[in-house]
């Protein structure tokens, strides 16, 4: 039988595998051996042989690290704590934390509690959200929470601080607050507009 030449020619059969118990392995020992070391350098320098990945099933297209601990399925899904994810990411654990992302001195964690779930940073951080890669909203470190700005006033703490922003034209059925040229304002479902602080 033919010395193979790639490594998708192997099977996890070893009895699939050449040289065959009656074959004669003379004069084709030295080609075997090349043949196995040039497979053991394409496992460590090469993870994907002709589209087909080494570590997991290349028939399934799917990975599974310990007990359904770390799982990539055919979609494409990735699964930590379950085997069958259902989103592109998902974490599945118990009351606590179950997810932190960080570079060990600062982290963001999120944590399953009891009727409530908690995100943030587990350090003296405040925490921002972004929209077109510009921060609208942050909660700091005092409690404040602060919208269009990102400093709050001095000694503030458990505050809403808002920047100055645009009157709404249009109404909605609630009521709309906001901050014009320093005065507090809120225009109500009928477009009454109020000034409930002065500069």
């Amino acid at each position: 039988m033919a010395v193979p030449t790639l490594i998708t020619q192997l099977s996890p059969v070893i009895a699939s595998n050449v040289p065959a118990g009656s074959e004669t392995v003379f004069p084709d020992l030295d080609d075997y051996i090349r043949a196995l070391s040039a497979f053991i350098a394409q496992l460590a320098t090469d993870p994907v042989v002709t589209g087909n990945t080494v570590l997991g099933n290349a028939t399934t297209d799917t990975l599974v690290v310990g007990v359904s601990g770390l799982v990539k399925d055919a979609s494409g899904r990735v699964g930590v704590g379950t085997a069958s994810p259902t989103f592109t990411f998902q974490v599945v654990g118990s009351v606590g934390n179950v997810a932190s992302f960080g570079d060990g001195i600062r982290n963001f964690v999120m944590n399953m509690g009891a009727g409530v779930v908690s995100i943030g940073p587990t350090t003296t951080d405040a925490i921002a959200l972004w929209t077109a890669g510009v921060e609208r909203v942050r909660a700091d470190t005092a409690g404040n929470f602060l919208l269009g700005v990102t400093t709050a006033g001095t000694t503030a703490a458990k505050t809403l601080q808002i920047a100055n922003g645009t009157a709404p034209a249009a109404n909605i059925t609630g009521g709309q607050l906001y901050v014009e040229s320093g005065a507090l304002k809120y225009r109500g479902s009928s477009g009454t507009i109020t000034t409930l602080a002065v500069a």
